[in-house]
């Protein structure tokens, strides 16, 4: 019930120095109000290289994420193959009906075209954020850039030199033909 649970340990040996273990443990249940808002931008590889299971379970693990937004969250979601479209202009707060509209933009979603890696994280690192809280960006794709910049250090350095908010990426991998 207390915010951190502390445990010690400790051992000596008469005429020995002793040691100890200490364990901290964080609770795993907040109430809505202990909770901050964060600003989060789901960015989804639709390319036609992702259809069949790989969208399939994509889909699945997005809307699942949106499901989990807190209300007070401020989100977007932005899908891209060959061309990017976000589902709003910029962050929206994660109210009922927002995400709702965020669930049925995902379901739509088909896999075709090519791989714009460069300008979808140019849209996602341009997404500013709302309120105090962190910003992340959860990127979800199967493969390697096929349109715009394609080498991965210049992808790196781009998105380096556009992250002004210090936004936290994550990228996720989807499929077994990911390489370095």
């Amino acid at each position: 019930p207390k915010d951190v649970g502390i445990d010690v340990l400790a051992h000596r040996t008469d005429g020995q120095d002793g040691y100890f273990l200490l364990m901290a443990t964080p609770k795993t249940t907040f109430a809505a109000k202990e909770l901050s808002g964060k600003n989060v931008t789901f960015v989804l590889d639709t390319s036609g290289s992702m259809r069949g299971d790989k969208m399939t379970w994509a889909k699945v693990a997005l809307v699942r994420c949106l499901k989990k937004l807190n209300p007070k969250d401020h989100f977007n979601v932005v899908r891209f193959s060959t061309d990017v479209e976000g589902l709003f202009g910029e962050l929206q707060l994660a109210s009922k009906a927002n995400i709702q509209q965020a669930i049925n933009f995902v379901e739509k979603m088909e896999a075709a075209g090519a791989t714009a890696i460069e300008e979808a994280m140019a849209k996602a690192l341009s997404q500013k954020p709302r309120g105090d809280g962190i910003s992340l960006i959860l990127f979800i794709t199967d493969g390697h850039p096929t349109v715009g910049e394609t080498s991965p250090e210049i992808l790196v350095k781009q998105a380096n030199e556009r992250n002004k908010w210090k936004s936290r990426i994550f990228t996720f991998d989807i499929g077994t033909d990911i390489k370095g």
